[in-house]
């Protein structure tokens, strides 16, 4: 469970009736704009607290430490899908990402990330960092 500035911001996350996201692995909150634009937030709508500093481009240095700087991979998938949207094979293992949207190494499916990887996508990277 993750612990909100206020209780406010929290339900309205649950409840998705406010168009404002969390995003676990950069640590950010946002204002959903329209179905492929966000606008990060940095104090609480409801309590004025300042939001924590998102962890964005310390995700991005970590990979690219990693050998990971270019992950192409995603704009592979949505060649592969714009070329051959009937593929069943392909549409079954992306059925949980929104490729019109930003691309994040949370929505590859498990069977198509590198063990390595798979740590980076959820919270559990910057919980664990020094």
């Amino acid at each position: 469970m993750i612990k909100h500035c206020c209780k406010e911001i929290g339900f309205f996350l649950e409840e998705d009736k406010v168009r404002i996201s969390y995003n676990n692995i950069f640590r950010e909150y946002a204002i959903e704009l329209n179905s492929n634009a966000i606008q990060l937030i940095y104090y609480c709508p409801w309590c004025g607290s300042k939001l924590p500093e998102s962890l964005h481009d310390e995700y991005l240095n970590k990979l690219e430490k990693l050998g990971y700087g270019d992950l192409g991979i995603f704009f592979e998938l949505q060649e592969l899908i714009d070329i051959e949207p009937n593929n069943e094979w392909l549409v079954e293992r992306t059925i949980d990402m929104d490729l019109d949207k930003s691309f994040s190494l949370a929505s590859l499916p498990d069977e198509l990330t590198p063990n390595i990887l798979k740590k980076f996508k959820t919270d559990k990277w910057w919980k664990e960092r020094k």
